[in-house]
């Protein structure tokens, strides 16, 4: 079986294999997902690859035609979609986490930007895309809102995978630290224009970066 690294149940772990070969663009667009085949390949049954192409299809990654799953490319139109759909929810994940004040774990906002700045230093780009992914991650946590948080991480596994194909190409993973560092910051000052400022330039930059990377792989 390829290698996994989500410890969840078998449809998950293949959907993470799966998902991850997609964004990178190793299966191609249109291309047929068989069941009986991807069974064989990771060594599981059949109900655990149903499970994964199910979760792939809600990521809109996979399309559902005539009981029949393809792959769904990951071009510059869906990379934009998806920033796009990001940049509209995370702010008010932002505002509403800010307004709460005190309901939120800044220590561990602190304990991340931490490891990211760790992770910088050693040149360790799967630990610090792993720690980017889990500070934005709590905000959408802080919010209080439970609709939100559930749209986030509909799409959250996609942010994955795309977070480290950027992370992977940076040369020096200081200065994304560094911005992480100063919206933490901001918004624990009740700085909240400053942050969301900070933060749409942050969210931009990933967007182009993966952009970026999908003209390169395209």
């Amino acid at each position: 079986m390829p290698e996994v690294r989500n410890p969840g149940s078998l449809g998950d772990r293949v959907a993470d294999d799966l998902r991850a070969r997609i964004v990178r663009g190793e299966l191609p667009d249109g291309s047929r997902l068989v069941e009986e085949s991807l069974a064989e390949e990771y060594d599981v049954s059949r109900g655990p690859v149903r499970d994964a192409i199910r979760q792939l299809a809600a990521e809109q990654l996979v399309r559902l035609r005539r009981g029949k799953a393809y792959v769904r490319h990951v071009g510059p139109e869906e990379v934009a979609e998806l920033y796009a759909l990001r940049m509209a929810i995370e702010p008010l994940a932002m505002t509403l986490a800010a307004e709460r004040g005190a309901a939120t774990d800044w220590q561990e906002a602190e304990r991340l930007v931490a490891e990211m700045i760790r992770a910088a230093d050693a040149g360790s780009w799967g630990e610090y895309a792993e720690a980017d992914l889990q500070f934005h991650d709590l905000f959408y946590r802080a919010s209080g809102s439970d609709r939100l948080r559930a749209v986030w991480e509909l799409y959250q596994p996609t942010f994955r995978v795309m977070i480290q194909l950027t992370t992977a190409r940076d040369a020096d993973l200081h200065p994304s630290a560094r911005s992480h560092e100063v919206m933490l910051g901001d918004v624990r000052a009740g700085r909240l224009d400053d942050v969301l400022v900070h933060l749409e330039e942050h969210l931009r930059g990933s967007r182009d970066r993966m952009l970026g990377q999908v003209s390169v792989d395209n």
